[in-house]
């Protein structure tokens, strides 16, 4: 589930590692904070090499039922929906700034790819073997969501 571009990836192992990571908005931090632990420190260690925003972590079970009924989900059980712990598994980010064409968001644009092999390259940096990028998936591509799988 791990197959990029080789290009991204290349791209990617030219780039260095900043001086100081990038920072979140105040509500980037707050959205970052509902998110499981492990993909914390993933964005953490992302932010040394690429300018991001955390768009989405937790939501309410009303949230899902209307996502799902708009289509723009398939499942009610959403790794968004927190566990026992308080925590969502999955998030939802975006490049800074975010790719657009004429207004629009460009979901066909290489940014996302690029952010998904720094999402991957610093997850094996950590040893997240588990994470998951919507970016692979083929019935619903939703390339701004990363998740943990269960192991």
């Amino acid at each position: 589930t791990k197959q990029l571009c080789l290009k991204e990836m290349r791209d990617f192992i030219m780039l260095k590692r900043k001086s100081e990571p990038y920072k979140l908005s105040k509500i980037g931090e707050a959205r970052l904070g509902c998110a499981h632990p492990t993909l914390q420190a993933l964005i953490r260690e992302m932010l040394w090499y690429k300018d991001l925003s955390v768009i989405e972590t937790t939501r309410s079970q009303a949230k899902q039922l209307e996502y799902v009924a708009k289509g723009v989900s398939k499942t009610l059980y959403s790794k968004h929906l927190p566990k026992e712990d308080g925590y969502s598994r999955a998030i939802d980010i975006y490049p800074y700034p975010v790719p657009r064409v004429q207004g629009e968001i460009d979901s066909r644009s290489r940014e996302w790819d690029k952010l998904a092999a720094v999402a991957f390259y610093c997850a094996g940096k950590l040893g997240i073997d588990n994470l998951a990028w919507g970016g692979l998936w083929t019935t619903l591509v939703d390339k701004p969501h990363y998740e943990l799988e269960e192991k």
